[in-house]
Formats: C-alpha cells, structure tokens, sequence
C-alpha cells in the first residue's frame, strides 16, 4: 500500500510538472481536421487571441526537422503561458461564453431560411407549388409539464414544420436532459454546444421536410435518418458558401463542427458495443437500406440516444471527409438529385453511375484511423499561413 501511495505521489508531481511546462504543441501532431480548422479559421483565431493579450509565436529550431512548435505568449509581459495558463484561458473563456446574450432563435431562422433558399436554386422540383414557403419554423415552447421536458431540448422536423430549441429558456431540468442525452458536454459549455448543433441539426430536419413533400417514406424511419444525416455535413458546407454571408456562416464554421464531431464522435467510440457498432456498418454500407437495430428509430433515439447521436455524426463525419476538398455536391445530389427522385428502396437503381459510387464509403472502412494515422501536414510548407514576417525575424523561424 505504501508503494501504490508512493507512485501516486509520483503521478500527481509529475502532472503538477507538466501544467508548469510551456505549451509547445508540435503542430506535425495535427490531424487532418484539426489541420483544416486552423488553416481555415488562422485569422479568426489571431483575432479571438488579440482580444485576450495573447499572441502566437511559432518555433522552428534549426536542429529539428520533424518538429514546429508553436507557443502562447502574453502581449504584455513578453512571457510564454504554461500548460497550466493555458487551461486557466480556456475556462475563462467558457465561462464567459456561457454568459454571452446569444440569440439562438434568430440563428435557428437564419440558417433554415439560407437552407430554403439554397434548395429553391439548385432543387427547383422541390418548391413547384410553393411548398418550401408552407414549412413552417419556430422555437420550442416550454410547456412547464415535467415529463415533456426531455422532448423541448431538441430539433424536430416533419412534413410541414422545423422546430427548434430556445437554450436560453432553459430550466435546469432542461439543462440536465441535454446533458444526458449529450446535447452538451457540461452547463458550462451549453451555449457552445447548442450554437454548432444550430448548423447541422437545422439542415438535417429541413431534409426531413423535403422527404415530406416528395413523399418518401419508410416505417422503421432508420431510411429517412440515414440520408438527412449522411448529407447534414456536406449541405451544412454547400449553404455556407451558397450563403457568403460571415454574420450566418462565421469563417471556418463548416471545419469547427467537423472537429466538434470527431471528439465527441472518438470519446463516444470508445464506450459504444460491439453490437451498436456493427448496426451502425450494416446500416451504412446498406446506404441505409438495413437499419442497425429491430428497434424504430424513434424507439431507438429514446432508448440509445447518445449512440443515434453517434451514429448520425460518424455517418456525417465520414461522408464529408470523403468529399473535402472536392465536389461535395456529388453526395448532396445522390440524396436530392436534380430530377426526382429513383425509387429510393433500390439501391442498385439508386447508385447509377460510378461518380454517385465513390459517394459509397468502403466495406468497413474507419476514418477515425484515417484522420489519425495519415499526416499530410508535416510540411513546412503547408503552415507557411502562419508565419509573420516580423515574428519569423524575432523567432529565427
């Protein structure tokens, strides 16, 4: 018992060492999503540091080819924050995140009216008697009756309606529920959370909408779930630069929520079985013909709704890394095509050509171990965005 004290002594001075420790992150680590939010988002970021007094400094040290390090430095003092600081930031910030007076309604409005907008240009069949113009879209409103409130801290869709939750209106029972049911990592963060899920999960139930006006149905609904999921990413992208509107879409949205996806997607990974795992393969290689489980998939949400989160957002996360970078319309338009609909039941009919099957993601094939174990930015070349000219010559980058 002694030694098992001893080591634990040992543990915590070494953790204690660690937090006094500069940052130096090496930014050869990065993996391909982490990659693209900071490449897309560097001057977003700039910005949020200069608001706090703290300034990147980037470290190439002459003798290290495999390594780029970058720091955090107070503008002030001229000192590099420790790992320590570092996290003492990152609390400061979400506790005044939490604080902030943000409209959710009006963000909710903005991006399902840029969806409806998007749709009517390049999906015309979709609003040929003004049927876009009758889905109605409003906040949830608290009934005050407890056991509906577990059904006022989601997103809702349906033939003729989009509704979504107000976080502000909150109670703290509405607060523990979205915390359950991983709609938030913690209270601290729930505004935070709720502002990504206001992107994709307002797309993903306009696409239930418009599966309600072309009549597509299907009873176990696991069909419907699969392509609003499979495409919420990749529209979430095509809106976005539909929209060019920065006060809707900010810069590097689109790559804050696919980071977003992958941690909460890697943590929940880990504790998912093996059987909700392989209902998840089955579904997605099926193009979401063979449902993952007996169960409906509103039993299912009910019952498992931290691995239907898990399972729309892998499925999401997954499509959308297949088409970064190039035509993410390809999958848009598989879902959606441009005439009506195939018979969506038929898979064979519903793939028809070899562009539409590169959007098939392969038998089995994990992107998690992609983004992780495939480095494409261990190049000095692919940071040079990063580089100041003044703070290279300070820094000897």
């Amino acid at each position: 018992d002694d030694d098992d004290d001893d080591d634990d002594d040992d543990d915590e001075n070494k953790e204690q060492k660690n937090e006094n420790e500069n940052l130096d992150f090496d930014l050869f680590s990065c993996n391909l999503l982490e990659y693209n939010f900071i490449k897309k988002g560097f001057t977003t970021i700039k910005r949020s540091l200069d608001k706090l007094n703290i300034k990147i400094v980037i470290i190439k040290e002459d003798n290290e080819e495999d390594k780029l390090i970058l720091n955090l430095e107070n503008k002030e003092t001229n000192t590099t924050l420790t790992i320590h600081q570092v996290k003492e930031q990152g609390i400061s910030i979400e506790d005044r995140m939490n604080e902030v007076d943000f409209d959710f309604v009006k963000q909710s409005s903005e991006v399902i009216t840029s969806g409806f907008s998007y749709f009517r240009e390049h999906y015309a069949y979709l609003d040929e008697e003004d049927e876009i113009d009758k889905i109605d879209i409003s906040p949830v409103v608290s009934s005050g009756l407890d056991f509906l409130v577990q059904y006022e801290i989601g997103y809702a869709g349906s033939f003729r309606n989009i509704v979504f939750p107000d976080p502000n209106s909150f109670s703290e029972d509405h607060v523990k529920y979205a915390i359950e049911r991983s709609y938030c990592r913690d209270a601290k963060r729930l505004k935070s959370d709720y502002y990504l899920w206001g992107y994709v999960a307002n797309l993903h139930e306009a696409i239930h909408c418009f599966q309600g006006i072309l009549k597509i149905a299907e009873e176990s609904g696991w069909l419907l779930e699969h392509d609003a999921s499979r495409i919420q990413l990749n529209l979430t992208a095509a809106v976005a630069e539909y929209t060019s509107n920065d006060e809707i879409f900010p810069n590097s949205i689109v790559e804050h929520i696919a980071l977003q996806h992958y941690h909460l997607l890697h943590n929940t990974h880990q504790t998912c079985s093996e059987e909700f795992l392989n209902g998840y393969l089955k579904w997605r290689n099926s193009f979401g013909i063979t449902p993952p489980s007996e169960d409906d998939s509103f039993t299912f949400n009910t019952n498992h709704h931290a691995v239907t989160i898990y399972y729309k957002q892998r499925i999401a996360l997954e499509s959308y890394l297949q088409h970064y970078g190039k035509n993410t319309m390809n999958m848009i338009n598989l879902i959606l095509p441009k005439e009506n609909p195939l018979d969506r039941l038929d898979k064979n009919k519903f793939v028809i050509n070899e562009e539409n099957n590169n959007c098939i993601i392969p038998e089995n094939h994990f992107y998690f171990d992609h983004i992780n174990n495939h480095s494409v930015n261990n190049q000095i070349s692919l940071w040079e965005f990063m580089f100041d000219e003044e703070e290279d010559n300070n820094n000897n980058n």
